[in-house]
């Protein structure tokens, strides 16, 4: 990769790292120091549960962009030169730096990422070849991530765009599916939750919860990624039920009689909010389909 080393007088942005735990700090560094020697950075952004304040992380989540174009040759090129001897996992980019594991989540131009925010979000559409989970994920990613390296201040660009331009029929078509899914959830919970064994009903009671969350999100005009995250974006959200989270932990803890009924308050509760906030999202159909469902069993 033949590009102009970045000028001397580029920096870390040191109020952006020095909060993050020991660990992660030398890891961006390390990989700072690697990207800086060749140029071309536009910008280093750490997101993922470093970003959202955990205290011990295992992995760091790093998002790096070019001024140019990455291949997948280069990205493997670059992701070799931070691993240096370090042993890493044959079948993936995994290594461990300074006791992280450092995960990239995508490299790319520039100009690429903004093509790719504003076919996704302007028009809720990508080219067909596209893998449109990872790309919502990719772009989840930029909505939290805190700027390592970031001269121009792409991300807050890129940050109010995914949050500001973000268009209400493609809103509303979230929420629907998510509210939609959440409610399918609970009429298979009651229907069958009885019949089958402690993992069935927590991964049902998980799922819900995190359709619900992902309703509340998409409503508070925010992406969503990870199911371990539930609490903290409850808690940061700006339209959700009322104890919402309490609610939640009643929903994963209880009886199969108790977390039933705690799963149709919610589901009630947050479908008002629905309506309220996008009138055009059919949270009678989803509720009905669960009705129907429940009422199947009989």
């Amino acid at each position: 990769m033949q590009r102009k080393p970045l000028p001397a007088r580029a920096a870390l942005d040191t109020q952006s790292i020095e909060r993050l735990p020991e660990n992660a700090r030398l890891a961006v560094e390390h990989v700072w120091r690697c990207f800086s020697n060749i140029g071309g950075l536009a910008g280093l952004f750490i997101t993922g549960s470093v970003a959202r304040g955990l205290d011990a992380p295992d992995d760091l989540d790093l998002i790096a962009i070019w001024d140019r174009p990455i291949t997948d040759a280069q990205r493997r090129e670059l992701v070799s030169m931070c691993r240096g001897n370090r042993v890493s996992d044959p079948d993936t980019d995994r290594f461990h730096l300074h006791g992280v594991v450092p995960e990239f989540h995508f490299m790319a131009g520039k100009e690429q990422v903004h093509r790719m925010i504003t076919s996704f979000c302007w028009r809720g559409e990508l080219p067909p070849d596209s893998d449109a989970d990872r790309v919502e994920g990719l772009l989840a990613s930029l909505v939290d991530a805190i700027p390592a390296y970031d001269p121009e201040a792409i991300s807050q660009q890129w940050q109010k765009m995914l949050l500001d331009d973000y268009p209400r029929e493609y809103q509303a078509r979230r929420v629907f599916e998510q509210y939609a899914a959440a409610c399918r959830r609970l009429a298979h919970f009651t229907r069958c939750g009885s019949r089958y064994d402690l993992f069935y009903w927590t991964q049902a009671r998980l799922t819900f919860c995190e359709h619900i969350v992902k309703t509340l999100v998409s409503l508070s005009r925010r992406y969503y990624w990870g199911t371990k995250w539930i609490q903290q974006q409850v808690e940061r959200l700006r339209l959700k039920p009322e104890n919402a989270w309490q609610r939640m932990c009643v929903i994963l803890s209880a009886q199969a009689d108790e977390a039933q009924a705690e799963m149709k308050r919610i589901a009630v509760s947050t479908g008002k909010i629905v309506r309220a906030a996008l009138p055009e999202v059919d949270v009678d159909f989803s509720l009905n389909l669960a009705r129907l469902m429940r009422r199947s069993q009989h």
